[in-house]
């Protein structure tokens, strides 16, 4: 049976300068500033989550977080050349924090985007400052999701030490908690992603399986009204290598990013989507569409 949309995770205010950002789009995004768009602007608290939720200026999406600055969202989704230009062409306050105290290094290390997090080290992120919620440094958050390139760095030469096993079924026991939570509550994937039953059950195969096998799931996301394509895997360095190969190819990654130690995306343009599963009875997937291998790499066709 279909769950209901919540309406709530629908709507909300969004400034097109911290979408064109979080998707990578530098055209729009010199476009956006030269018409006037403020490239520090927070994005409002919103009704389904996070700070100030209950407060009557709670208007803005439920997608991203209350406070992040157009900074934070490149940075979030891997995007280097936009956090370049924003810190050394267009003013980007690279302090700035959000309404849990994040910075823009916090939202690089705890997607595992070492590349970002060395820029905004280099042009003097702070990397002291403790979430609210988490406690957290930059660092303690590459540190805990086993990101050895992001503590490197933060200047944090000695490796964090692998997951054990007790740790990674934790790990994948507390996603799937989140993902059947989600479901159950008509939540889209990520806050954004609307799945049908059948993507909402090859993701819980994922799950299931410990990310034995990489999965692709076709999405509907909410905030550019376009079908999209997301690559799921639970190997971080083979993620941030397929990432490198796809941009090196010429192809769009409109967002990477990490949700956990063990689960890592990539967001496509929907051409760059597999066959999709036929029946969308939400009672499961056929075998033949049960799983969709990741890019094989620098022959895929576009």
């Amino acid at each position: 049976m279909a769950v209901a949309r919540d309406p709530i995770w629908h709507g909300g205010s969004l400034a097109p300068l911290l979408l064109a950002c979080d998707l990578g789009d530098m055209t729009d995004i010199r476009r956006l500033v030269a018409g006037g768009a403020d490239v520090n602007l927070p994005h409002l608290p919103n009704r389904a989550h996070g700070q100030q939720s209950r407060t009557a200026h709670a208007t803005g999406s439920p997608a991203f977080n209350a406070g992040v600055t157009p900074l934070m969202c490149a940075c979030r989704s891997g995007h280097i050349e936009v956090a370049r230009t924003l810190v050394e062409e267009l003013g980007a306050d690279i302090s700035a924090q959000d309404m849990e105290r994040w910075n823009a290094l916090h939202y690089a290390c705890f997607s595992g985007h070492a590349d970002v997090a060395h820029l905004l080290v280099s042009h003097g992120c702070p990397q002291n400052l403790i979430t609210k919620f988490e406690k957290a440094t930059p660092e303690g958050f590459a540190r805990h999701r086993r990101f050895a390139a992001a503590c490197e760095a933060c200047g944090r030469l000695d490796p964090p030490p692998l997951l054990t096993e007790d740790e990674t079924l934790a790990a994948f026991t507390k996603c799937e908690e989140k993902r059947a939570c989600g479901e159950r509550a008509g939540a889209p994937l990520l806050h954004r992603y609307e799945l049908s039953p059948c993507a909402w059950a090859v993701l819980k195969g994922f799950l299931a399986d410990r990310g034995a096998e990489d999965v692709h799931l076709t999405a509907f996301d909410i905030l550019t009204q376009r079908q999209v394509n997301i690559r799921w895997c639970s190997d971080h360095p083979r993620h941030i290598a397929e990432v490198a190969a796809l941009r090196l190819q010429g192809r769009t990654v409109l967002r990477a990013s990490s949700v956990a130690a063990i689960q890592h995306f990539a967001v496509l343009p929907a051409e760059d989507a597999p066959e999709q599963c036929s029946g969308d009875s939400g009672t499961g997937v056929s075998k033949k569409e049960k799983r969709w291998r990741a890019v094989d790499a620098p022959n895929e066709p576009s």
